[in-house]
């Protein structure tokens, strides 16, 4: 079986116009689109995610992965921080 992975890097929150406010409308959107696509991507079999360290994007794609891999059908999603 192949083991696909993916990176995910991405912009700090200064870089958007909401900054830190995580409960702003755009930002709640953001994350929902990253959400869909993460679930895009293990539906087309990638398992394996590496993000970095920062905050903002990494982080959240961090903590989206970690709640799917709570559900059974996401259980065997790997995260390493690079």
């Amino acid at each position: 079986m192949e083991l696909k992975a993916c990176t995910i890097a991405g912009c700090r929150p200064t870089r958007f116009k909401w900054k830190y406010k995580e409960h702003n409308e755009g930002c709640q959107r953001l994350k929902q689109q990253l959400q869909d696509q993460l679930v895009m991507l293990c539906g087309q079999g990638v398992r394996r995610f590496y993000i970095g360290g920062s905050l903002g994007l990494d982080l959240w794609a961090g903590e989206i992965l970690m709640e799917l891999k709570q559900q059974p059908e996401y259980g065997e999603i790997e995260l390493g921080a690079v």
